[in-house]
């Protein structure tokens, strides 16, 4: 196997076992603070896992030297994304049902999700546009950030678009806190999962990138002997 081939798969590695990581430390969070959920915590560990790789292996495509001051900055790009989308939501829609109505088998959640689906196609495009300005420079490096996008929103943006269609005894500020408290500790503790489990991969990947410089640079150079 490559060296290249080995890096990416320490970065899909690496990304799953920090989206797990981050769905766990999310439900405890939850459980603790809001409501149960570990009847969900399949489908958390899934989402997680599938985001994780996701967002790893979209960063590392994008970036031409790895580090990590880059990697928080793109992550926080994503905590931005998710808590605006909160607060919008919480701010635009009027609730129309409660926590335990959702958990009934029979309860058509789909409406909510139909009634949030302008809001969160609308932050995904515009992310997507912003994120392509900030690091695509390639037709397939822009078609990668879309498609991230699709799949974060998929894995946690629908939750966060229809807050504001569940009714809460909280008010708005508290909700919007909570909220944001929730989408750090997801985001934080997957960045920092990250950095713990694949600390090796920044350097390799900044060697590489090296390596590469310096045969293209010796390729050039024998060039112009030759020519002259």
């Amino acid at each position: 196997m490559t060296t290249i081939s080995n890096q990416y798969l320490a970065i899909l590695r690496a990304g799953s076992l920090a989206g797990i990581l981050s769905a766990l430390i999310f439900a405890i969070a939850h459980n603790l603070f809001i409501e149960n959920i570990w009847y969900a915590i399949f489908f958390l560990v899934s989402g997680g896992m599938i985001g994780g790789i996701t967002l790893a292996f979209n960063y590392f495509y994008m970036t031409e030297i790895p580090t990590a001051q880059n990697w928080a900055m793109y992550n926080f790009i994503f905590v931005t994304k998710y808590i605006l989308l909160g607060v919008v939501s919480i701010l635009v829609f009027e609730p129309v049902t409660t926590i335990p109505e959702i958990l009934e088998i029979n309860h058509r959640s789909g409406d909510m999700y139909t009634t949030a689906l302008p809001l969160t196609v609308a932050f995904t495009l515009i992310f997507s546009f912003l994120m392509s300005l900030m690091f695509a420079t390639k037709i397939k490096q822009f078609l990668l950030i879309i498609i991230t996008n699709i799949i974060m929103m998929v894995a946690l943006g629908i939750n966060v678009s229809i807050l504001g269609l569940v009714y809460t005894n909280k008010t708005s500020f508290e909700l919007i806190m909570e909220v944001t408290g929730l989408i750090v500790l997801i985001m934080g503790t997957f960045s920092f999962g990250f950095l713990l489990f694949g600390k090796k991969i920044f350097l390799s990947s900044f060697d590489t990138r090296q390596y590469r410089s310096r045969r293209v640079n010796s390729s050039f150079e024998k060039s112009d002997v030759y020519n002259y």
